[in-house]
């Protein structure tokens, strides 16, 4: 597991001695993972695999990429499955959650059978409850792609989270450049105030390369967004507004990708 810290966090955590009378730090942690419907790299069965990887993030939301549906058996339907899972795996439940598929494949023959096909899209479970949802349909000239944003209630505090998976393909970054538009575009039209706003998901590209150049921009402009940690490749998090962030790889070979990836926002409650 490998954690890397914001400058501001670290002078944060060495006044907190000094900071600790009236009030406390506080957090919260929005895990992104690409679950590549429920099969590891080898295309085999791995949701319990996956769940106990999630789990093991300790996060207060999952954002998912690759939630598949309608599989044929042995495939099964990974979002009951993997719902399931997660609700008798806490004493803190993950009760409230939203899918949105984006494309209907064919199935792969060794993972489903003949004749078969699946919906795939994103999804967010969350242990806080979730007020409002909305789906952007993002542009694309290949695949089909959204994003989905989600409005939590946790006590009194609202936070949005939106997850994604943009378009692959090194030939395609006029894609992705377009989808992290479409993006930034509804995260400025719904920034009311100093709201959090977590964007996580899978890129397909680096954080710093050119496509992605309208989520730095509105989200925390510069330095950039949250360095990813360097084996979490193109999985990672974007936070509004500037503030005490962490990221943290959590390393499991239960998908194709390197595992989940943590993006704690720390806050001070007085």
């Amino acid at each position: 597991m490998d954690t890397k810290f914001t400058p501001p966090l670290i002078v944060l955590f060495l006044l907190l001695p000094t900071l600790a009378h009236g009030g406390y730090w506080d957090k919260i942690s929005v895990t992104t993972y690409n679950i590549h419907s429920g099969t590891d790299a080898s295309n085999t069965s791995s949701i319990n695999s996956i769940a106990n990887a999630l789990i093991s993030t300790q996060a207060d939301v999952f954002a998912l990429q690759e939630v598949s549906v309608k599989f044929a058996p042995p495939c099964g339907d990974n979002v009951a499955d993997l719902n399931s899972r997660l609700w008798h795996a806490f004493p803190s439940n993950y009760p409230y959650s939203t899918f949105v598929p984006s494309e209907t494949r064919p199935a792969d023959l060794f993972m489903c059978g003949w004749g078969q096909s699946r919906r795939t899209g994103n999804a967010i479970y969350s242990k806080w409850p979730i007020i409002e949802t909305w789906t952007l349909t993002l542009p694309t000239t290949w695949t089909p792609r959204n994003a989905i944003g989600a409005k939590i209630q946790r006590g009194s505090l609202q936070f949005i989270v939106y997850v994604t998976h943009l378009q692959n393909g090194d030939s395609r970054a006029s894609d992705r450049l377009a989808q992290a538009s479409a993006i930034a575009n509804d995260v400025a039209s719904r920034s009311l105030g100093a709201l959090p706003i977590f964007v996580m998901g899978d890129f397909n590209c680096g954080s710093t390369w050119a496509e992605l150049q309208p989520l730095r921009d509105v989200m925390w402009g510069p330095p950039g967004p949250i360095p990813p940690n360097a084996d979490s490749g193109i999985d990672f998090g974007f936070f509004r507004p500037y503030s005490s962030v962490s990221e943290t790889l959590f390393p499991s070979s239960a998908s194709d990708h390197k595992g989940p990836v943590r993006l704690d926002w720390w806050f001070w409650v007085n």
